[in-house]
């Protein structure tokens, strides 16, 4: 309100822009109020949308240090900062409108300044880049979608051991921890496997978009944005597209949600009791 938005607004944006929802009672978003102030603020409030619950907990408990000390919001800062760079650089985006995209993207909120589809400057290599951004998602134990930034360094640590013990003598010893916590196979192998059934699902969906005619990357954008329950458009997306890619948009922001494992579970559930009726 103190940066000059009505009562009204300030509740539906703060609701939706802290929940990661990023719907906005503006056609235009947050760039209908063409404030500095109240983009950063939005910024602010993704941010602390896809941050752990846990990190909240422990600060609001007065250990305001643990938030940096989490390994996920450490994660989240250096991609939001090497993101933001390539935005600014190469896609010669604006400052606050680099960071404001990066931390949509990355926190699954899907919030923006600008509609993508009337926006200049959306280069093939910002929409890969933001795409990267809506697969990583957020923190765990937040809003945020996709595929979860503790599932992301999981597996990069996990490939960063195997290569230091293939290169170390036999019988070297690897401490493995992430945050201070030991690492067990079974969590790198649970990061690699849902990190691979994620990106599957896409690349099916990717392959579906561009037989009915939509381009590559534009069809990379809307479908990672739809999984990772983003939001985020460059025009496809509409009333009057194919009913098969539509269907197929819906089924990814329903797994997106509630995760590919629960969705497994759930279908191969429905399926058991399907043969049981039918038998």
């Amino acid at each position: 309100m103190l940066a000059g938005m009505s009562l009204f607004d300030v509740i539906n944006n703060c609701f939706t822009n802290l929940s990661t929802g990023g719907m906005s009672v503006k056609n235009n978003n947050i760039g209908a109020y063409n404030s500095t102030a109240i983009t950063i603020i939005t910024i602010i409030l993704m941010t602390i949308g896809g941050t752990s619950f846990l990190v909240h907990y422990n600060a609001l408990k007065g250990r305001v240090l643990d938030v940096l000390r989490d390994i996920q919001f450490q994660a989240m800062i250096i991609i939001v900062v090497i993101f933001s760079i390539l935005l600014l650089t190469v896609s010669k985006f604006t400052t606050l409108n680099s960071i404001f995209f990066v931390v949509s993207a990355l926190s699954c909120t899907g919030s923006n300044t600008v509609p993508i589809s009337t926006m200049s400057g959306w280069t093939d290599f910002s929409k890969v880049l933001l795409s990267v951004a809506m697969i990583i998602g957020m923190a765990a134990g937040s809003t945020s979608g996709a595929l979860k930034l503790i599932r992301i360094v999981t597996l990069v640590k996990g490939i960063y051991w195997e290569v230091i013990k293939i290169l170390s003598p036999e019988g070297t010893v690897i401490p493995r921890k992430i945050g201070g916590k030991t690492v067990r196979d079974a969590e790198i192998k649970e990061a690699g496997s849902y990190t691979f059934l994620y990106l599957f699902l896409i690349f099916i969906t990717w392959l579906v978009f561009m037989a009915y005619g939509y381009g590559g990357i534009d069809s990379l954008f809307e479908i990672t944005s739809a999984q990772g329950n983003v939001g985020l458009s460059v025009g496809i997306t509409s009333p009057t597209m194919p009913s098969i890619p539509e269907i197929l948009l819906i089924i990814g922001m329903w797994v997106g949600r509630i995760e590919i494992i629960p969705a497994l579970i759930l279908l191969k559930g429905g399926f058991d009791l399907f043969k049981r009726f039918k038998t």
